[in-house]
C-alpha cells in the first residue's frame, strides 16, 4: 500500500476517536519496541518519547501532517537535535517548505547553511552557529569557505534528498496509525 492509499484509508475512519497514549510505570509518555508513545485523535500528530521527553534514536521523534503537508522533527532527550541531517523537515502550505539543522536545541550547522527555505523559485540560505544567525559575508573562516562554494544546486540536492526522506518517515507513521486503528490490532 502506498502513501496516498494509507492516507485515504485514514480519512474514512471515525473522526470521534480519542488520542492514544502509551506510558511507562511512572506515568510518563514512553515508547517501547520502536512504537510511538502518542497519536492525536485525528492521527496526524505522532510522537515518540523516552521517560516523558521527546526522543528517538533511529528516526524522527515527531511526525505531523498528511500526504501533502507535513513536518518531521528529530529529538534527543527533549531537545530538537540531529547530527546527520536537518532536525526539522517541513513541507506545508502554512509555512514555506524548509530544512533546518539543530544541535542540542539550537539552530546550528558548521558544514553548510543551517536553514534552507524555498521561496519564489529559489533557495534562501541562512547560516547559524549555536543558535546565533550569522552574516553570510562575515562568517568564521572555515564556514566562509563552505559558504563561498555552496550553490543553489547544492541546496536543491539537499532539499530533494531530505524531502524524500521525510515522506518515507511519514509513510511509516501512517502505517503504524493504520495498524493501531485496525480492529484486529492487539495492544
Amino acid at each position: 500500500m502506498n502513501f496516498n492509499e494509507l492516507f485515504e484509508n485514514l480519512k474514512v475512519l471515525d473522526e470521534t476517536r480519542a488520542a492514544k497514549e502509551w506510558k511507562n510505570s511512572a506515568g510518563q509518555l514512553h515508547s517501547t519496541d520502536g512504537k510511538p508513545s502518542y497519536m492525536s485523535s485525528n492521527r496526524q500528530h505522532v510522537m515518540w518519547h523516552k521517560n516523558g521527553k521527546l526522543h528517538r534514536e533511529n528516526g524522527p521523534a515527531e511526525t505531523w501532517g498528511t500526504v501533502t503537508k507535513y513536518t518531521v522533527r528529530f529529538w534527543k532527550d527533549g531537545e530538537i537535535h540531529r547530527t546527520d541531517g536537518p532536525a526539522e523537515i517541513r513541507n506545508t502550505t502554512i509555512f514555506t517548505p524548509n530544512l533546518t539543522w539543530y544541535k542540542n536545541g539550537n539552530i546550528h550547522r558548521s558544514n553548510g547553511p543551517a536553514a534552507i527555505t524555498f521561496v519564489n523559485g529559489q533557495y534562501d540560505l541562512d547560516w547559524y552557529t549555536d543558535g546565533t544567525k550569522l552574516d553570510k559575508f562575515n562568517l568564521p573562516r572555515d564556514m566562509q569557505k563552505v559558504a563561498d562554494s555552496y550553490t543553489q544546486s547544492d541546496a536543491e540536492k539537499e532539499y530533494k534528498k531530505y524531502i524524500n526522506e521525510a515522506e518515507s518517515f511519514m509513510e511509516k507513521s501512517l502505517k503504524f496509525v493504520e495498524d493501531v486503528d485496525n480492529p484486529e490490532h492487539k495492544e
